[in-house]
């Protein structure tokens, strides 16, 4: 049975409709113009963006003592961001587990797909140390 295609949401005004598994190259790209001003069907709501100083904010919130930096690394919404951490808490995580405490911090803005992408870098810092 062939997967059932759905709209995606780029922005409130407008929704893509999948044309399947097809590489259309320029086609799909025209695509996202084609449906400018049309409304999602009832139910269905626009993912909102997530500032970036909210998500500096969760991130040294959850991780106190550390320093964020979040850059939208698209520049087309806030919805693929990339994020750098410096944190004592890191000292002595494998790398995985590192991505894991920021995926913590920002879990909500990833299940409502506020926040599409996330990019991570983090900085083991040592206790004490000022940079």
């Amino acid at each position: 049975m062939a997967p059932r295609l759905r709209p995606r949401y780029e922005r409130p005004g407008q929704f893509v409709v999948p044309l399947g598994r097809k590489r259309l190259g320029s086609a799909a790209a025209s695509c996202a113009t084609a449906f400018e001003g049309a409304e999602p069907p009832a139910g269905l709501r626009y993912p909102s963006f997530v500032e970036l100083n909210i998500v500096q904010e969760l991130i040294e919130t959850h991780l106190p003592g550390s320093r964020a930096s979040v850059d939208d690394f698209m520049g087309a919404g806030g919805d693929h961001l990339a994020v750098r951490v410096e944190a004592e808490q890191f000292v002595g995580k494998s790398l995985i587990e590192q991505h894991k405490m920021i995926y913590a911090a920002v879990q909500e803005h990833l299940d409502s797909g506020a926040i599409h992408a996330l990019s991570i870098t983090t900085v083991p810092i040592a206790p004490g140390a000022s940079t």
